[in-house]
């Protein structure tokens, strides 16, 4: 017979199953938002506007030269302050999708260079003839000078700026007779050249008067020996002294050659003789042993632009040699000039004046030019 035991055994009572079963039913209502929100999230993550790559162009540096950012357009910033590579844009505060096209960014336009430089050349061959022509006049070099701006007048005639740079060039070189008649040729033009026709107003008005006694008188100084039936004279002659440690006197003497009013020459009739002197031990003069050189201010010499040409003549003494035994004692003493035009004697200079009488000029060329 089966023995019973001594643990009495307890049934479930109805509280118990009533308040599991809503344990169960709370449990899975928690599983059940859950699961609806992770859901929604998930569904809200994936309408968003997906990353985009920006890339700079082909050919195109990541960090632009700061010249080149110079230029840019305003509309282009947004390149120049991209970091290099390529960088995800940020997402919207709003999470609404992107309907809009991108429009890739415009090619940035480079400013020409003639308006970041301004000291850039010229654009035209005139003007870079008349600047050339200023920078040999402010030299020094005032041959070149005016064939530069020759140059540039030949190829537009008709603008006042190379004729007016022409005339200051020859007020620099002292030759007011032709730059007055450049001047001329500015006021002719009339006053649509504007400030160039009120500069050549001024410039003729303090000019005229001294150019036009100068074209009648130079033929007829007193005692230049000149011949009455002359074509052509001997203006005012001009000594502009040199600098030379190597030489005992050294200087260049300028000698103007005017024509009669409304005469004509050919140059190659044209003889001149540019003498010079020395004192010999204080007690006879005779012609000089220095080295002297000549050329024309401004070749070729013509007459077309005036009625004056300069012929200047480079006169340099060297220093006696210390170790010879013996040597002259040579000074400069003066000059003598003489203009002959087809073979007849037209004018004469001489300083001091006795040199003339004492070296007496022929009236005529034994070989004139052919």
């Amino acid at each position: 017979m089966a023995g019973r035991s001594p643990i009495s055994r307890q049934t479930l009572g109805k509280t118990f199953l009533i308040s599991l079963s809503v344990l169960g039913i709370g449990a899975l209502i928690e599983l059940g938002v859950a699961g609806w929100t992770f859901a929604d999230r998930y569904r809200v993550l994936t309408s968003q506007t997906p990353r985009i790559r920006r890339t700079l162009p082909s050919g195109v540096p990541k960090t632009p030269p700061p010249e080149v950012l110079d230029v840019m357009a305003v509309g282009d910033t947004a390149l120049a302050d991209a970091a290099p590579g390529d960088a995800p844009v940020p997402p919207a505060a709003t999470p609404e999708p992107v309907t809009t096209p991108i429009v890739p960014p415009a090619k940035p336009v480079p400013i020409p260079l003639a308006k970041l430089d301004q000291k850039a050349p010229p654009g035209t061959r005139y003007q870079e003839l008349v600047e050339q022509g200023k920078i040999l006049r402010s030299r020094g070099d005032m041959s070149n000078a005016l064939t530069k701006l020759r140059e540039a007048q030949v190829l537009e005639p008709g603008t006042p700026q190379a004729i007016t740079e022409l005339a200051l060039t020859f007020e620099k070189m002292g030759l007011m007779e032709k730059a007055a008649e450049q001047w001329k040729r500015v006021h002719e033009l009339g006053e649509v050249t504007g400030a160039y026709f009120q500069a050549a107003e001024m410039r003729l008005k303090q000019s005229q008067s001294m150019a036009i006694k100068a074209a009648s008188t130079v033929l007829e100084q007193p005692g230049s020996g000149v011949n009455p039936q002359a074509t052509i004279g001997i203006g005012d002659i001009e000594l502009e002294n040199g600098n030379d440690p190597a030489a005992l006197k050294k200087f260049t003497l300028k000698v103007p050659l005017k024509l009669r009013p409304r005469a004509h020459v050919d140059v190659h009739d044209v003889v001149i003789h540019v003498l010079f002197y020395d004192s010999v031990g204080g007690k006879s003069v005779v012609q000089t042993s220095a080295n002297v050189n000549s050329r024309w201010a401004s070749p070729p010499p013509d007459w077309t632009e005036g009625d004056t040409e300069v012929l200047e003549v480079d006169y340099s003494q060297p220093r006696p040699d210390p170790n010879e035994i013996t040597h002259e004692d040579r000074k400069y003493f003066g000059y003598n000039v003489r203009l002959y035009y087809k073979g007849v004697l037209q004018d004469t200079r001489a300083e001091p004046t006795r040199l003339a009488a004492q070296f007496v000029a022929p009236q005529t060329l034994e070989n004139p030019p052919p």
